[in-house]
């Protein structure tokens, strides 16, 4: 897809953005940039001593993880892959003062391909160093990168004992997309180590503590860490800070487990990354865990379905049926997670939009006369398949004890379940629905008349329409209605099949 670059000019620096998220600024990079790199292949010379290392760096086309790499002589080849080509003009002119010429190296080559096209086609144990420096991910095929499928390619590339560092995501702001990266790698039987520091510059444009991975196939112990020697003349990095940076809040590490890993077929990570804010945290605990000092299995579960398909929503929803009644009619139970009844699916969208629906849901159903629509479906029994006769009774009966009953009080009666999608689904279609179809033209006072509507003939047999609804519209009806039947017929096989 198409990228847009943008470059701030200061008078003592720049900052630079892509798709208007921040890459780096000149002010601070070196913090990045050296927690990226250095670790990484300071351990690399320790473990290959009087060796000629060979380095890979994907993304990273601004030059600035490649000016650390060179800080090395022992690292004799360096290849760059790169999928922006106008990266790689920056980095050779606008960038050029701050990644010290960096690209004109005569230890580099480079490439401007896609990443996972590129790997597929190198040999198995060509490079002693791997770094990943790509971009944050914006929509859910960005994190085939981070894929399970991704890291088992870049072990399989790795000479052993080789060394792989990641830029990862926010463990303050996204920790469930944080650790979702740790179980990744360490499914793919790479041995990670998470690290993390504070940049000003991401902290000021609201990205949180960032965060790292250092990993191998052979586990990195705290002793080898302790013995690797840096170069000098950093600007951030020193031993100390480097130590304190694989040291974690238990509050934030406590969610590393049982999370679903990233795959290519189930791009967990996005769904992560989207819905950060029904993280659990343990609130209570100034706990901290160093992770050098600890060594962990996998126990990332492999997602069987995309958790942005409709049937894995569906799924949610049906598992919690009762419980999502409850939310709906104006109880809280504890064990039921909204977030996953109404997940966040694309960056223009919050959860804070998934609660408004939920509230106007909410008001929604308050309107249904629960008497009269109990007599409409009673009539109608002789209708009804047999097996139905009895649960249509059985809601009837409990329905008309009282015109006041309470829905919570009705129980859970599957007929009710499939009545109310019906309800839903028919306001959502109409064109009185502003969320539905992006029309806000027309009063919510039509939702009480076609509520009233469904009470007196049970069936819904038109929608209202109108003469200005434009195609979009339509096909927004088109597309409801059509939506409406599979998940109707997903009711009823799960209550009555």
């Amino acid at each position: 897809m198409p990228i847009s670059l943008f470059v701030k000019n200061r008078s003592d620096g720049l900052t630079f953005y892509i798709n208007g998220d921040l890459q780096f600024d000149t002010t601070d990079e070196a913090i990045y940039h050296e927690m990226l790199v250095i670790p990484t292949v300071a351990l690399a010379v320790e473990r290959f001593p009087d060796t000629e290392l060979r380095a890979i760096i994907f993304g990273g086309g601004d030059g600035l993880a490649l000016k650390q790499v060179l800080r090395f002589p022992q690292v004799s080849e360096i290849t760059l892959v790169d999928q922006s080509l106008e990266v790689i003009q920056l980095a050779r002119t606008v960038f050029q003062p701050f990644n010290h010429s960096s690209m004109e190296s005569d230890r580099l080559t480079v490439y401007v391909e896609e990443a996972l096209n590129f790997i597929s086609t190198l040999a198995d144990c060509s490079y002693h160093i791997v770094i990943c420096d790509f971009t944050y991910p914006r929509t859910a095929s960005d994190t085939s990168i981070h894929s399970l499928e991704w890291y088992q390619q870049v072990q399989r590339i790795l000479a052993p004992k080789g060394i792989l560092s990641v830029n990862a995501v926010s463990p303050e702001l996204t920790p469930q997309g944080f650790w979702c990266l740790y179980q990744t790698l360490l499914k793919a039987g790479l041995s990670a180590k998470p690290l993390q520091a504070i940049i000003p510059s991401f902290v000021e444009h609201i990205h949180g503590i960032w965060g790292f991975f250092l990993a191998s196939a052979v586990a990195i112990s705290s002793s080898e860490v302790q013995a690797m020697s840096m170069p000098e003349n950093l600007q951030f990095l020193t031993p100390s800070r480097l130590y304190q940076a694989f040291v974690f809040e238990q509050k934030i590490a406590a969610t590393r487990h049982q999370l679903t890993i990233n795959t290519l077929d189930c791009p967990q990570l996005f769904y992560y990354l989207l819905n950060s804010d029904a993280c659990e945290t343990v609130h209570n605990s100034e706990e901290t865990i160093n992770f050098l000092d600890i060594q962990e299995a996998s126990t990332g579960q492999i997602g069987l379905v995309n958790p942005f398909s409709i049937v894995a929503i569906s799924q949610q929803w049906l598992a919690q049926m009762p419980q999502s009644l409850q939310i709906i009619q104006g109880n809280s139970p504890t064990n039921v997670d909204i977030s996953r009844l109404l997940p966040v699916q694309h960056l223009s969208h919050t959860s804070q939009m998934s609660l408004e629906w939920l509230n106007f849901t909410q008001k929604l159903v308050g309107t249904i006369d629960i008497s009269r629509l109990a007599q409409a479906v009673e009539k109608r029994t002789q209708k009804l398949p047999p097996d139905l006769r009895t649960n249509v009774q059985s809601f009837a009966v409990t329905a008309q004890k009282t015109k006041s009953l309470p829905m919570n009080l009705l129980g859970f009666e599957p007929i009710f379940v499939v009545i109310f999608v019906i309800i839903l689904i028919a306001n959502l279609s109409s064109r009185d629905s502003g969320f539905g179809k992006g029309n806000t033209d027309n009063h919510i006072n039509n939702i009480t008349d076609n509520i009233n509507s469904i009470n007196n003939n049970f069936t819904r047999q038109q929608i209202e329409s109108n003469s200005g609804l434009n195609i979009i519209g339509c096909l927004g009806s088109i597309l409801m209605a059509s939506g409406g039947i599979w998940l109707l017929k997903l009711l009823f096989d799960y209550f009555f099949g």
